[in-house]
């Protein structure tokens, strides 16, 4: 049961990051679009961003594998 919690609680803090990248990701692109001259920074930034979303999915996904086990 406590490793259960373990897992809730873990996947609970990776969702709330995913939900701040993504927001983080909607905010780069509004100023990549008010900012063109700078462009190229945030589409570096952008592309980090969608690293981090794409890592912090499949963390979630691994412990609720490992949490249906």
């Amino acid at each position: 049961m406590e490793e259960k919690n373990t897992a809730n609680r873990k996947i609970k803090e990776l969702e709330s990051r995913l939900e701040q990248r993504k927001s983080d990701l909607e905010n780069i692109l509004l100023e990549r679009i008010r900012d063109r001259d700078h462009a190229d920074i945030y589409t570096e930034m952008l592309e980090k961003c969608e690293v981090d979303i794409t890592g912090l999915k499949q963390q979630i996904g691994e412990i609720r594998d490992e949490a249906e086990y």
